[in-house]
């Protein structure tokens, strides 16, 4: 019966096709004929148990992805209203006046005597090679206007060189202030351009709460913390905010010399945020960290102490920071909290804790330091105080929401720091490009919830947009799966060695949900890592995945296929689609516009595959028809 079928449905889609060439010699007897004479015989077959229980299993599936799925979707709607009520809140509300801030500029505000806001350490921009102490530099910049006199709470900042280094005495931005970097060439938004704005000579924390804009990366520095407070409003190419300071911190491997802040100073002027560590990447031992905290030298014993960091750095509910498509978002210190919304569209979000943190470039190909991540790998580790390490900690409320569609996000700590995840972590995959979450640190725990209502979301999901690549064996082999990493800290390139991994204590806890259709999904130990020796002990390595918590991989059920997928046009049908039908060449196929159903295919007696027809060779046609990302996971992933 399924050979009467086959040979029914190519003899169909073929003359249905056909333009008119009724002359031809062959007839459509004679065609018939060696259509099934081509086709070898198959058995019918009758449903069995098998079939039965896959398809029971397929409704299963079916009914656990549809409940995922709306848990996802309720859990991001939950915080994203959340979100927008405590904005609403705040703008309500006498926030500059509660946080004892001011609005605009505030030039000559002395810290602490009265309210400031922006307020400059330099009167006069002043080069970083003039400045032998670091605090005084306002270099690659014009010194602050205001965009419009009558409204002194528009402030503007004129960038002159691609890289910029501004000191403030305070870096607060009031509740109705706006400050906007203008980093452009004759109109034209530079992206690529960067500056780094320090707070210099003061006790106080950063205080943002109203909006920053720039079409590039702006850096924000405070050693004495760092709040981002509801209604706060960050729109900008890329962010760093961060409780370290710019660079190394100390001169290479065997020069135990600390680096000081104007040295610091000229090597992002000279070499920029990552071309430092670039340049030397082959100092074996080398401290080699993007940003780290202060060192100090002993002679008597031959060492530098690092100092302690213990400021926070704090994404408030109601704050909103989100970065241009491509573009990253990233809080680095040894004291982290997110309750807040940050959004990186095709970019990266990073959340590490640590004193000495790296940054490495890494192009998503297979010979980058991850071929998962097109951005940055961020890695780190905690010295200070030497020679027993502080604990750092990064921790996202249940109110915290970390969207990056078609991006990476990197929750890291310490090998003696810990990661708490209550929140929800989201990103999707497209046929190019991969979602990637990555948490690790020295303890991870994944918060618990309820059975009506999950902790912890982390999910990863097909990418509603529509874009299809060709089936060919080459097309599919450079799709990349999602991934979910869920283990032990990563050193890293920090100390110019090789990346290397400790032990980890993870918690799954009870109710939480990690949900990324056809992942690799890998919990614990990577495979085969390299051993760190520490004068700090290895934490004991355990995975604890408690009740009620769902990690599912599964592929994707109920995919929809546009039906005109199943038609697939040739036209028209020359030599080279006639190759495995010699006889009929020089017949009415030759030349006419024929439609094929690619799911029809088989082996002829002679065992040459084909597809759509037996006559035809359409394989190469069938290969370019588009395949969309979510047919692409409805394959089953795997949970290591």
């Amino acid at each position: 019966m399924r050979a009467r079928l086959l040979w029914g449905a190519s003899f169909a889609a073929i003359i249905g096709g056909l333009s008119a060439h009724g002359a031809q010699a062959q007839t459509l007897n004679a065609l018939g004929a060696a259509i099934k004479q081509s086709i070898a015989a198959r058995p019918a077959t009758t449903p069995s148990a098998a079939s039965i229980a896959n398809a029971a299993a397929m409704l299963k599936a079916s009914a656990n992805a549809l409940r995922y799925q709306t848990q996802v979707n309720l859990a991001i709607n939950t915080n994203l209203a959340a979100q927008a009520q405590a904005a609403a809140q705040a703008a309500a509300s006498a926030l500059n006046q509660s946080a004892g801030i001011a609005d605009g500029l505030t030039m000559g505000c002395v810290p602490g005597a009265s309210a400031c806001g922006l307020t400059p350490a330099v009167s006069a921009a002043a080069l970083a090679s003039a400045d032998p102490t670091g605090l005084a530099t306002w270099q690659g910049a014009q010194m602050p206007t205001l965009a419009n006199p009558s409204n002194p709470n528009q402030v503007t900042v004129v960038q002159t060189d691609p890289r910029a280094l501004l000191s403030w005495t305070s870096f607060n931005v009031g509740q109705n202030t706006t400050l906007t970097f203008q980093q452009q060439v004759k109109g034209v938004n530079q992206p690529s351009w960067i500056v780094l704005n320090r707070v210099v000579g003061g006790t106080a924390p950063s205080t943002i709460l109203g909006k920053i804009n720039a079409p590039g990366t702006v850096l924000v520095l405070n050693q004495n913390g760092i709040l981002f407070g509801a209604g706060a409003q960050v729109n900008v190419g890329s962010l760093v905010a961060s409780t370290l300071e710019i660079g190394h911190a100390v001169e290479g491997a065997t020069n135990n010399t600390p680096i000081t802040l104007s040295q610091r100073n000229a090597e992002f002027l000279e070499f920029g945020l990552l071309g430092y560590a670039e340049q030397n990447t082959n100092t074996s031992g080398a401290d080699l960290s993007t940003f780290s905290t202060t060192a100090t030298y002993d002679p008597s014993t031959n060492a530098d102490s690092f100092a302690p960091v213990t400021a926070p750095l704090t994404v408030a509910e109601g704050a909103s920071l989100t970065s241009a498509n491509g573009g990253y978002l990233m809080l680095l210190g040894p004291n982290i909290s997110d309750a807040g919304e940050m959004t990186s569209p095709s970019g990266e979000v990073a959340l590490q804790s640590a004193d000495h943190v790296t940054l490495t470039a890494s192009q998503g190909n297979a010979n980058s330091v991850d071929p998962d991540v097109r951005g940055l790998v961020v890695t780190g580790q905690t010295l200070a105080p030497s020679p027993t390490p502080v604990k750092d900690s990064v921790q996202i409320a249940s109110t915290g929401i970390i969207q990056v569609p078609l991006g990476y996000v990197s929750v890291g700590a310490s090998s003696t720091g810990s990661v708490t995840d209550a929140g929800v972590i989201s990103s999707t995959t497209s046929v190019s490009e991969n979602g990637y979450v990555n948490i690790f640190g020295g303890a991870v725990n994944l918060a618990s919830g309820t059975a009506t209502t999950p902790g912890a979301v982390i999910a990863i999901e097909p990418d509603s947009s529509s874009p299809t690549i060709p089936q060919d064996p080459t097309s599919l082999a450079a799709f990349k799966p999602s991934r979910v990493r869920i283990g032990e800290y990563a050193l890293g390139s920090t100390s110019g060695a090789a990346p290397a991994t400790t032990g980890s204590l993870i918690d799954i806890g009870a109710y939480s949900l990690i949900y990324a259709p056809s992942a690799n999904i890998s919990i614990g130990a990577d495979p085969g890592p390299t051993t760190v020796v520490s004068s700090t002990p290895t934490p004991t390595s355990s995975v604890l995945v408690e009740s009620g918590a769902v990690i599912d991989a599964a592929g994707l059920p109920d995919v929809e296929v546009p039906a005109s997928r199943n038609t697939l046009k040739i036209d028209p049908v020359k030599g080279n689609e006639l190759a495995d039908a010699p006889a009929f060449r020089n017949g009415f196929l030759n030349g006419a516009t024929v439609y094929l159903d690619p799911r029809l295919s088989g082996v002829t007696a002679d065992g040459v595959a084909w597809v759509g027809s037996p006559l035809i060779s359409a394989a190469a046609y069938a290969e370019q028809v588009g395949v969309s990302v979510s047919e692409l996971m409805l394959k089953g992933g795997n949970v290591t």
